[in-house]
């Protein structure tokens, strides 16, 4: 198989579907050690693909390359028998894209790859000591011990590097195009997959109705276990097809027929299902003394606990007075987020993805038949 590759500018790939493959491996030491242009933000190291998309500089990535979205979701707890909804956080996505030309199999005239490398970093809440990096608080109530009732509040934060630099969460996202050899095409959304690992922060702790006023050291440290993963979502767009009345816009089957639920795109969006392993909690200490890490632990922790993450397409874009993109500014909220609607002809593409729904069983039971 032959691959030819060349460089593609955002105005170029702003209407393409990309779909996801695997998860980037972490970003080195040497990359997490210098500060962008952001303050809170590292250097965002140019991806050099064969197309030379670093031709333009060193910082290509970090002064075209932000596109920004939002991320909301559920998590659920086998242990309490309930689940949780993750209320929506802004994320700071910086993403290089390319597009290859690949030998044809039987059957197809061409075979396009448009691979996307995607960065995200949490906007951090005004209640965070970290510009990025951290989700918008969670409160979680269940009962502790059979009987007592505890309202915990959490955060999720990234992996941070030694000069305190958040350490972005990193997918490699793949979609394809093969034209066939009877005219019309048809489009793959692959799948995507992701592993990584966050701390999960307890911020405030009420139990029984009770404050307990916890020093703020309350966590897990950076070993929470996220994987998850989508699906693949495949459409065919025949030679002779128009977009239905109501649907001017959309270039394909795929773009007008796309369901975020079922796949992950780079720039439709997506959704990713999988687990969350919560190890024990430590350095759990009120103003009084007392250590709360066993009745956290108790509460909270444990492996397999499902977890849904609902991503935006990215349609979020900002620009300084120098045309350059930008992340969005520490403490911006959903309802801050400015975001352009690409896709009219299509609900269910969104950028803030409505808040998921919850399920009608228990978290590690089989839904209801």
């Amino acid at each position: 198989m032959t691959r030819r590759s060349r460089p593609v500018r955002l105005a170029v790939v702003v209407g393409l579907a990309l779909a996801g493959l695997t998860a980037l491996p972490s970003s080195s030491v040497a990359d997490g050690q210098r500060e962008g242009r952001y303050p809170g933000l590292p250097y965002v190291e140019c991806i050099d693909y064969s197309g030379n998309n670093c031709s333009l500089g060193p910082d290509t990535a970090n002064d075209y390359g932000w596109l920004n979205t939002a991320q909301n979701g559920l998590a659920g707890s086998p242990a309490a028998k309930q689940w949780i909804s993750i209320p929506t956080t802004v994320l700071a996505v910086n993403a290089t894209f390319d597009i290859q030309i690949v030998d044809p199999p039987p059957g197809f005239t061409f075979d396009q790859l448009s691979p996307a490398y995607s960065r995200a970093f949490f906007v951090s809440p005004t209640v965070s000591d970290d510009t990025y990096g951290d989700t918008v608080p969670i409160v979680v109530r269940t009962v502790a011990f059979g009987s007592i009732p505890v309202e915990v509040t959490l955060q999720v934060s990234q992996r941070r590097t030694a000069e305190d630099l958040p350490i972005p969460i990193q997918l490699n996202t793949l979609d394809e195009r093969k034209d066939l050899e009877g005219g019309g095409f048809t489009e793959i959304v692959h799948p995507t997959s992701i592993e990584d690992t966050l701390n999960v922060r307890i911020r405030k702790v009420v139990v029984d109705g009770v404050d307990t006023q916890l020093d703020g050291t309350c966590e897990t440290g950076p070993t929470a276990a996220i994987s998850a993963a989508s699906g693949r979502f495949e459409r065919t767009t025949p030679p002779d097809w128009t977009p239905p009345e109501g649907s001017e816009g959309a270039a394909s089957v795929l773009q007008l027929e796309y369901d975020p639920a079922e796949a992950m795109s780079a720039l439709l969006g997506g959704t990713l299902r999988g687990t969350l392993d919560i190890p024990s909690f430590r350095h759990c200490t009120t103003k009084t003394g007392d250590d709360l890490s066993p009745l956290l632990t108790s509460a909270v922790s444990g492996p397999d606990n499902p977890v849904v993450l609902q991503v935006g397409a990215l349609s979020c874009a900002e620009y300084d007075d120098q045309g350059r993109s930008r992340p969005p500014a520490p403490g911006t909220t959903s309802a801050d987020l400015q975001c352009f609607d690409f896709y009219p002809f299509n609900p269910k593409i969104k950028a803030k993805p409505d808040p998921a729904p919850i399920p009608d069983h228990a978290p590690g039971e089989q839904p209801p038949e």
